[in-house]
């Protein structure tokens, strides 16, 4: 663990703590309501921080995923320094490829090696963090998702953990993962901006009074036809859109792009690591809107790039 790294596991640690959702020590309120009916039911798994998180020079981006499907019953099996070490001794070449987490690994290589030309797939992981937006596991048959309550008693944690984690990029993969982000930043954006024709896009979230996050909503793995599909067309525009929001050169895809999915490539200028991780921005192309709301939506922006210029100058 890094000196850098250290003060923000710190600070998660007495996050879990003050709420009663850390692994060693859980005492959660929740408990009873979210372990009826659950024989295999174990306590908060907390969230994995890679040990390059905020000290390679790279974008920080966060994962925020469902429940972890499966859990172990030994409470030290399930702290940060456990997970982070179990998950880096873990071969990454015997994963599936329609697994879900090697499917995260790819989505995170996908977004982070325009900034790194020489990043690999197998040594991407050490670069981001993973939350579950369930902290605790039924341990369902058939690593079955977790029942709606638990996610819904949860929710309420995810907001804070997201502004200690101050992402730069953030993702959420599945339904229940988007519902928490809504919950807390709702509002906090300029708008949605579309990648496609099929309402895929990205939104820029203001997660901390000081900071902005770029957030793609994709589907999880498990919805094995949207999420294919989602990435065959969106990847590589969700690639773009973050060389864009991080480095202040706002991606712009013309309407005939967005309805054929035609991809572009990554332009030598926007391949600069991040020097700032405060730096945002997004297009003022709004697809699939009316003329009214896209000229709406591009005062708004403009706005928004001329505060961040007056905050870049000072």
């Amino acid at each position: 663990m890094t000196s850098k790294l250290r003060p923000m596991l710190k600070q998660l640690r007495a996050y879990y703590d003050a709420n009663g959702i850390s692994a060693v020590g859980f005492c959660c309120k929740h408990q009873a309501e979210c372990s009826a009916g659950a024989p295999g039911f174990t306590a908060a798994k907390e969230t994995f921080v890679g040990p390059k998180y905020i000290t390679s020079g790279l974008p920080r981006l966060v994962f925020l995923s469902l429940d972890s499907g499966s859990g172990k019953s030994e409470p030290a099996t399930r702290t940060m320094e456990a997970v982070q070490r179990r998950n880096l001794d873990r071969n990454f070449h015997e994963l599936p490829k329609n697994n879900h987490w090697y499917q995260t690994h790819d989505l995170a290589l996908t977004l982070l090696q325009p900034f790194d030309p020489s990043l690999r797939i197998e040594r991407v992981l050490p670069h981001f963090a993973h939350v579950n937006s369930a902290k605790c596991c039924q341990n369902n048959p058939e690593h079955r998702k977790a029942d709606r309550a638990m996610f819904e008693n949860c929710r309420d944690y995810i907001g804070e953990e997201i502004r200690i984690l101050r992402p730069d990029i953030l993702v959420t993969q599945g339904k229940e993962a988007r519902q928490a982000v809504e919950h807390h930043f709702a509002g906090l954006d300029a708008g949605e901006v579309a990648v496609d024709a099929e309402g895929n896009g990205y939104r820029v979230i203001q997660t901390a009074a000081d900071h902005h996050t770029i957030w793609f909503a994709t589907h999880h793995p498990r919805n094995y036809g949207r999420f294919w599909e989602q990435k065959r067309t969106c990847w590589s525009r969700y690639a773009q859109a973050a060389v864009g929001f991080v480095n202040g050169t706002p991606f712009e895809w013309t309407d005939t792009d967005v309805a054929h999915g035609v991809k572009r490539t990554l332009t030598k200028t926007t391949t600069r690591k991040v020097t700032n991780s405060t730096q945002a921005g997004q297009p003022e192309r709004r697809a699939r809107m009316s003329a009214a709301a896209r000229k709406a939506v591009s005062v708004r922006m403009r706005k928004y790039w001329a505060a961040r210029r007056r905050v870049n100058e000072d």
